[in-house]
């Protein structure tokens, strides 16, 4: 997706949701989710990643992988719990739902999350 298309489409997010947004960033190693408060001008609440030592021993093997971005949800989902937050949009960040991108979407909804 070109840097334009991208600018747009997290644009027309930031003016219509009211909700929290999960933006989703990724390499072909690592994988990662941030909380971004909602509106325009949304602050970065935290996050969780694939290099967290905390996940990192949890997860075997290479982090670029679909049960790394799983476990990443998870744990995400999680720290979404503690804050008290029960539903989020998510910012794919350009990449097809797909994957690993799927994969961590799937870990947040799992540990009872609305998307």
């Amino acid at each position: 997706m070109n840097k334009r298309v991208k600018k747009l489409v997290r644009a027309k997010l930031n003016r219509q949701t009211k909700r929290h947004v999960l933006v989703i960033s990724r390499s072909h190693n690592n994988i990662s989710a941030q909380l971004k408060s909602p509106g325009h001008h949304g602050r970065v609440l935290g996050g969780v990643s694939s290099l967290t030592p905390a996940i990192r021993k949890t997860i075997k093997g290479n982090a670029g992988n679909q049960e790394a971005a799983y476990i990443v949800g998870q744990a995400f989902g999680e720290y979404l719990k503690s804050k008290g937050i029960d539903s989020v949009v998510v910012d794919r960040g350009g990449w097809r739902f797909w994957g690993r991108v799927k994969a961590l979407v799937q870990g947040v909804v799992d540990t009872g999350i609305t998307i």
